[in-house]
């Protein structure tokens, strides 16, 4: 067992911005600033995307347009543009695994859903005691890679759970008895802010955030 670095995006305050500024469709602003992450209505990526929630109460919305960022670059991006003055109906909300039940939760209708699950990657410490892992991953996807090296993580115990909203929203484990919830084990938070800026958040980097995020 090891403890992990979780890197999350957290959903931004509207920017304010002039009256006299002009508007554009949200999708198409961030479609054009990072090409080729932006899904619509009726492509087989986006369909993908809603039929994969667990809950039909997600399911049931639409929203305009999906974003599914693979890197930390490209969630800064997005931040900057959809909170720039330059969208109309800039609101958006984001999803890791998509497992919570009710309505909102990770999917939104209208506006934008950031879909996580392309930030899955998993990186071991040099001493194999510390893994950085994507927000966007899904337990099941980590387990079987650590498994070559007889190590596994204080994560979820069914398919499907995703590593963000699992973690941050305490997390039970098989081993919390013996080490507590899933977040006593994040030994920091990798996260892009409200401004667009990446910020780290550790028992001794921004503590109070790191505590909030436990």
């Amino acid at each position: 067992m090891y403890r992990s670095i979780l890197h999350l995006i957290l959903a931004a305050l509207p920017a304010a911005v002039s009256a006299a500024a002009p508007k554009h469709n949200c999708c198409q602003v961030v479609d054009s600033k990072i090409p080729g992450r932006i899904y619509y209505p009726g492509s087989t990526t986006y369909n993908a995307s809603i039929a994969s929630y667990y809950g039909d109460s997600e399911r049931e919305l639409s929203p305009s347009c999906i974003f599914r960022p693979t890197t930390t670059r490209e969630v800064q991006d997005f931040v900057h543009w959809v909170t720039s003055g330059r969208c109309k109906n800039n609101q958006f909300a984001v999803r890791g695994g998509g497992h919570t039940f009710w309505s909102g939760a990770a999917n939104i209708q209208p506006g934008i859903t950031v879909d996580m699950r392309a930030m899955n990657s998993l990186q071991l410490s040099a001493d194999k005691k510390i893994a950085g892992i994507g927000g966007g991953a899904l337990w099941n996807q980590i387990y079987p890679q650590l498994v070559p090296y007889n190590l596994t993580v204080m994560g979820g115990r069914i398919p499907g759970i995703g590593v963000g909203g699992f973690a941050t929203g305490g997390g039970i484990t098989f081993a919390s008895r013996e080490h507590g919830f899933s977040c006593d084990n994040i030994v920091g938070y990798e996260i892009v802010l409200g401004n667009g800026k990446v910020s780290y958040a550790s028992a001794s980097s921004n503590p109070d955030l790191w505590l909030a995020l436990k």
